[in-house]
């Protein structure tokens, strides 16, 4: 299985600082042509979250027209830069985002099993993995307890040795994590 993660995309309108600074649509035009020349091609792409930048439904649905030529199928999640209910709105063709609470799904079609752990809290830019989350992660993974299986969060679950990022992991859950 050939899988693509990619991360921060950090979208956001025409002549937006980040946009002209960081080309961050440019750079992800780049990406999609890269992926669709893959050979063999992957089996899909996640993108783990802080899909745009501020959170605006028209950052969304230029996202939307940057994924368009992807020809893999592809799985989004939330970062602490989306807003659950504008990423639902404007990809509303997307089942797996759910229709409310915490964009968690399981991808179930693939030789390894996919889960998608929302670590969001809205407002901030650490994450959290809370009781209801982990809960949740616990009772998919005795689904299929023998089915390889990966997991994928957004705020990172370990320290990384890069003081920014693990001043926004997680600030919450990561010790449940580690013994699930």
């Amino acid at each position: 299985m050939i899988l693509i993660q990619i991360s921060d995309l950090h979208i956001t309108d025409p002549g937006e600082p980040i946009d002209r600074l960081a080309r961050t649509t440019e750079r992800l035009a780049i990406a999609v042509a890269r992926i669709n020349a893959m050979q063999p091609r992957p089996d899909g792409v996640i993108v783990t979250g802080d899909l745009v930048n501020e959170c605006r439904t028209s950052e969304y649905e230029r996202l939307r027209l940057a994924l368009q030529p992807l020809q893999v199928p592809i799985w989004l999640m939330v970062g602490n830069h989306d807003a659950r209910d504008d990423l639902r709105l404007v990809f509303d063709d997307h089942a797996y985002l759910g229709t409310g609470g915490f964009v968690q799904y399981t991808v179930e079609d693939l030789s390894v099993r996919l889960i998608a752990l929302d670590s969001q809290i809205p407002g901030e830019t650490a994450g959290a993995l809370c009781a209801e989350r982990l809960g949740w992660l616990e009772d998919r993974l005795e689904e299929q307890p023998d089915r390889p299986t990966m997991i994928f969060v957004h705020h990172p679950p370990f320290p990384s040795g890069i003081d920014r990022m693990d001043a926004n992991g997680l600030v919450e859950g990561r010790e449940e994590l580690a013994r699930i």
